[in-house]
């Protein structure tokens, strides 16, 4: 300890330490403020700026305190807002601006700065500060650089000043976030329909909550990413089902989709979307079987139709509906070929009046008596062959080859006899020579061979006994 020590206040004392312990009892401003410019350790500049209220000392330490410390200390202690501006404006240390910025309150300065400023932190930090609406206004509607007017645009509350700015700032980034802080539907809804920018469109769309709009955005925006997301926000399974018949974008299709439960409205989209894929996806969530029954009789379309007759597979008069009354050629014989109800089989093949149909039908009846009443009394000849093709009995097939009026029956019949006896008989008296010549073919008794070749009148004949 110095001798001059004893004699001296400890703030002036030799040692630091004991400079620093003083201050902490020091009141006096004009000792604190001497304190604070002129002693040589920055720990206790520090300690008396943080005492320190003299304003004009503290502005003078914050622009020459040779350490940033005590310069942020006095800046904090600040409360005379000129001298804080005047700090922001012109310090030349980007800090010391910034931390001046921070402790300014005066609105009028920080919309001075936010337009001058060439730091563009400073800026920013200026715009941040600002509350007064009117300001926040002008700089957000009028200010050059986009930056400054994005950030002017998120400090906004005036609902009328953001909804000039989402109709008309150049730049769709400051009309979104204009946007975002909108309520007012009516101007949400005409920015939804009109702005040339998808994201805004989108964003607007989003804020609002009118059905009406949402839906009409839905159905009408141009950009499949817009559609989406105002899709995503249906409920009314009704807008949804139209936006699933009439969407282009799969993806948009697919949300409206999962929205529809309705068992009719997915009939709907069954039955007319644009798109078989959506088609087929609808008719894969309707459950209810009387549906499905009627779009598997009325669908035009052989995929979907099909698709929903593997629905109602196991409802046997629904098949037969189908068959009876579906237009489509190739979901009528899908039909028949699922239906093992032998009486709904034989009322198909006896009435039904599509031939290709009716022969599914035949190929599917055990009954041996239908079978046989159909090969001998159906009009049309190929129904009464397929009828014979089913035919186990013997007995059965020697009588149709013997008697029945047509030949083409009687020729497969015959095709499918073995017994000798019967092929005699029809080898030497059927009046056909070509079912003649079919039974010919199946005689193995050569002393029947060789009266046929010796005696019919067919050269045919003759020659396919001699060959045998």
């Amino acid at each position: 300890m110095a001798l001059m020590d004893k004699f001296k206040p400890k703030w002036k004392h030799s040692d630091s330490k004991v400079r620093l312990e003083s201050i902490e009892q020091l009141t006096d401003q004009a000792a604190l403020a001497d304190i604070a410019v002129t002693d040589p350790d920055g720990r206790v500049r520090l300690a008396a700026v943080e005492r320190l209220k003299d304003q004009d000392a503290l502005a003078g330490i914050a622009g020459k305190d040779s350490e940033i410390a005590v310069r942020e200390a006095a800046i904090r202690q600040l409360e005379d807002q000129s001298k804080l501006a005047d700090l922001a404006r012109k310090e030349p240390l980007s800090r010391i601006r910034l931390a001046a910025v921070e402790r300014l309150k005066d609105q009028a300065a920080l919309a001075e700065l936010a337009r001058t400023a060439t730091d563009s932190r400073v800026k920013t930090a200026a715009l941040e500060r600002i509350a007064d609406q009117a300001v926040l206004g002008e700089i957000a509607k009028s200010a050059s650089d986009r930056e400054m007017r994005l950030a002017a645009t998120k400090g906004l509350k005036d609902q009328a000043v953001l909804g000039e700015i989402a109709k008309s700032d150049s730049d769709s980034v400051v009309r979104a976030a204009a946007v975002e802080r909108m309520d007012n539907e009516a101007a949400l809804a005409e920015i939804a329909r009109t702005d040339s920018n998808p994201q805004v469109r989108s964003s607007a769309a989003n804020k609002t909550s009118d059905p009406a709009v949402i839906a009409s955005i839905a159905k009408n925006d141009s950009n499949s990413t817009v559609r989406l997301n105002a899709t995503k926000r249906i409920t009314d399974q009704a807008v949804l089902c139209e936006i699933a018949q009439i969407d282009p974008d799969k993806e948009v299709v697919e949300t409206a989709m999962k929205g529809v439960d309705d068992q009719l409205l997915l009939a709907t989209i069954a039955m007319k979307a644009n798109e078989i894929g959506v088609q087929k996806a609808a008719v894969r969530r309707i459950q209810d079987r009387e549906i499905l029954s009627e779009l598997s009789r009325k669908m035009s379309d052989s995929v979907i139709g099909k698709i929903a007759l593997a629905c109602i597979e196991e409802d046997q008069n629904a098949l037969a509906e189908t068959v009876a009354t579906n237009p489509d050629n190739d979901v009528r014989q899908t039909a028949v070929s699922r239906i093992t109800n032998q009486a709904l089989l034989v009322e198909i093949a006896r009435h039904n009046p599509h031939s290709e149909v009716r022969t599914i039908a035949i190929d599917r009846i055990d009954d041996q008596t239908v079978l046989t009443a159909i090969a001998n009394t159906d009009p049309h000849w190929p129904i009464r062959l397929s009828a014979v093709s089913r035919i186990e009995d013997p007995a059965t097939i020697a009588e149709i080859a013997r008697e029945n009026s047509s030949s083409w029956i009687r020729l497969a019949a015959v095709n499918r006899l073995d017994d000798q006896s019967v092929l005699t008989r029809i080898a030497m008296k059927d009046p056909d020579s070509d079912v003649r010549y079919a039974a010919v073919k199946r005689i193995e008794d050569p002393g029947v061979l060789s009266e046929i070749a010796r005696s019919d009148p067919d050269s045919d004949v003759r020659d396919a006994a001699i060959g045998r």
